[in-house]
Formats: structure tokens, C-alpha cells, sequence
């Protein structure tokens, strides 16, 4: 009874936090998982689109067409070793890693990614799938490997700010759920912070996301203080 009592506490306390902004993060980290699969996805199709560019301006329409055929992880696997050292096969990888990630095997889908990336491909694509690799592993629940990945982009100078922003977020935002909230901080502020070096037209979603987080932390930590306060001028003199 009187744990049943203190959940439906804790409901109310949490209700009473959560703003509108709150509900949108809180809805935010009940769907993330699902959120992470189709962004990972999206950035791969983009990526696909872009590598199609090169692959015809670079003659290989052979290649590209048994790519384009190629439906399963074994087709595509023969594709990769049949074409070995073409750019063709960047495709290659990024069509299995969607498969792969569509299917959940995000191990698999991390493994082919820094294949890829071993593959030395230009800049434009290495920045997405560096970014990919951070959230693989989160899927995968490495979280502590995924902070490292997300860190080793902050910092890297060769990447776009924003690409930077989000990598400090997902970073902070993955401390705070391991409960290292002062490594938390240490991300979420750098990206709350106005920018001065990101480009017009850049996205604000990272800061906005990191400020909401921060000042969830705030409003839980104030809650927390009240709490003990209230408990300690309630408890009997002598207790």
C-alpha cells in the first residue's frame, strides 16, 4: 500500500514538472529508440542519393546497376567482394546497412558502418556516418562507447558546427540517462550556449534541446531540495 502510494506521488511530482516543453522531451525519450531507427535510416537514404552522384560520374554503371539488383545481405556481400576497391561499393554497404537496421541487428549495421568508414570515403559522407556509428551504438545499448563516439566529434574541428552540436547533445543527453549529470552538463551547456561560429541558416534544434534538458535538470534538482527541506522541518526535534 504504501509503495502504491508513493508512485502515484511521484506520478503527480513528475506531472507538476513537466511543462509543455517538458512533454515534448518526455515524449521525446519514451519514442527515442524509434526516432534514432528512422533518422539513422534517412541519413542513409540521403547518403545512397549522394554516392549514387558520384558512382555515375564516375563510369560505373556496371557496379551500380548489380547494386541496384542486389535485394538481400547475401546479394549485396557478393556485390562488395565482386567489386572490391570501386566506389561503387559504398552503396553497397550503406543498402545493407539499412536492411540491417531496419531488422533491429544494429550490431551487424555498426560493424558494416565502420567498414565503410575504413574505406576512406569523402568528407561529406563521413561526417553523417560518424554520427551513425554514436547512435548504433546507443541502439546497441553501449552507451559509454556511444558517449566516446559522440565526444571524439565535438572534438573534431573538420566537422560543421551543427554536425558538432548534435554530437555534444546526444553525448550530454546519453551522461544524463547513465546519471553522470555533471558530464551531462558539461555537454548540454556548451550547446545551450548561442553559437557564434554556426552558419545562418543552421538549425537550432540542438541548443533548444540541450536548454530544455538543463532546465529539467534544474526543476529536478530544486524538486529534490524542496523535498528535503520539507522532510527535515517535519521530522520530530531529536530525529
Amino acid at each position: 500500500m504504501a509503495k502504491k502510494a508513493k508512485k502515484t506521488k511521484d506520478a503527480q511530482i513528475t506531472d507538476m514538472l513537466l511543462d509543455d516543453f517538458d512533454k515534448f522531451e518526455h515524449f521525446m525519450v519514451n519514442n527515442l529508440r524509434n526516432i534514432l531507427i528512422g533518422c539513422v535510416i534517412l541519413i542513409v537514404l540521403v547518403a545512397i542519393g549522394a554516392i549514387g552522384y558520384s558512382i555515375y560520374n564516375a563510369s560505373e554503371n556496371k557496379a551500380n546497376d548489380a547494386i541496384a539488383a542486389a535485394d538481400t545481405i547475401p546479394e549485396l556481400q557478393q556485390v562488395i567482394k565482386k567489386y572490391s576497391g570501386r566506389e561503387a561499393v559504398w552503396s553497397a554497404y550503406q543498402k545493407m546497412i539499412k536492411i540491417q537496421v531496419g531488422k533491429k541487428d544494429f550490431a551487424a549495421a555498426l560493424e558494416n558502418s565502420r567498414a565503410l568508414l575504413a574505406l576512406n570515403v569523402p568528407e561529406e559522407m563521413r561526417w553523417p556516418l560518424e554520427l551513425n556509428i554514436g547512435y548504433l551504438l546507443e541502439m546497441d545499448r553501449k552507451l559509454p562507447e556511444a558517449v566516446t563516439q559522440f565526444a571524439a566529434i565535438t572534438k573534431d574541428n573538420t566537422f560543421p558546427t551543427n554536425v558538432r552540436m548534435e554530437a555534444y547533445y546526444s553525448a550530454g543527453r546519453l551522461e544524463l540517462e547513465q546519471h553522470h549529470d555533471a558530464a551531462a552538463k558539461s555537454y548540454l551547456e556548451v550547446v545551450a550556449k548561442e553559437q557564434p561560429d554556426m552558419a545562418a541558416g543552421e538549425s537550432t534544434l540542438w541548443p533548444k534541446m540541450a536548454l530544455m534538458s538543463l532546465t529539467d535538470m534544474q526543476k529536478l534538482e530544486q524538486a529534490i531540495s524542496r523535498d528535503g527541506a520539507g522532510k527535515k522541518a517535519a521530522a520530530p526535534a531529536g530525529k
